[in-house]
């Protein structure tokens, strides 16, 4: 019976002091391109990763706009996960920044007695996203990152055309001219664009002046917005 005892509580001892960060933790599936290129900026061995939590996920969009990529998630629940455990996943992957959403799994847990609620167990769902730096955005003349029209917005604004913002850099042109998130382009300059053929009408007309126009639709109101490319 003796002999049983070792596994048991080696096991027991594992699942007590087994970091769930570390457990549950998956990389991108574009970690491999991002590892070999040179303008991925990594944690530094004295450096101290910065690890936030965030109540709105939308706040997710203020990190990606200095330039933050992800590297990995790690998604799971927990009533004893702590601040140190992320530290140290961190510090295993060298992600600079960790943002952690914490989600109470019952609200019918919130007791008044405090002697009750001391010995309750306190589960949240717990999602943490790792990120390393990369600033090769600022490579480009507009500081935008684009995509194709969602079919929502297409049905909204009756069009296949157009673009639609998904990020604006920080302090890149594009910020400087108010361009948002969410808004449309439609043309640069008079010539319509698309995802195909953004990136080559932008540079042709760059080329021909750095002051260019842009149409764009935010909820649904044209607007023009003069732009000055590059940094």
């Amino acid at each position: 019976m003796k002999f049983l005892l070792v596994p048991i509580l080696f096991f027991v001892f594992q699942s007590v002091f087994a970091n769930p960060y570390t457990e549950n933790f998956q990389f991108d599936y574009e970690y491999s391109d991002i590892k070999l290129d040179p303008n991925t900026q990594f944690l530094k061995t004295n450096e101290t990763p910065k690890i936030l939590y965030l109540d709105n996920s939308e706040d997710i969009y203020d990190y990606l706009s200095e330039g933050y990529i992800s590297i990995g998630s790690a998604n799971f629940v927990s009533n004893a996960a702590s601040e140190q455990q992320v530290i140290e996943q961190a510090k295993k992957v060298k992600a600079k920044l960790v943002l952690v959403q914490k989600q109470l799994l019952d609200q019918s847990l919130e007791l008044k007695n405090v002697s009750e609620r001391s010995t309750k167990q306190w589960f949240y769902n717990i999602e943490s996203i790792f990120f390393v730096k990369d600033e090769s955005y600022k490579q480009g003349s507009l500081g935008v990152s684009v995509g194709e029209l969602s079919q929502e917005l297409t049905r909204k604004y009756q069009r296949n055309t157009g673009v639609v913002v998904f990020l604006v850099y920080k302090n890149s042109p594009a910020y400087r001219a108010n361009l948002l998130r969410n808004d449309v382009i439609t043309k640069i300059n008079s010539r319509d664009v698309w995802k195909d053929n953004f990136l080559t009408v932008l540079n042709e007309e760059k080329s021909k002046s750095n002051n260019v126009i842009f149409s764009i639709l935010r909820d649904g109101v044209d607007k023009k917005i003069p732009i000055t490319l590059g940094w």
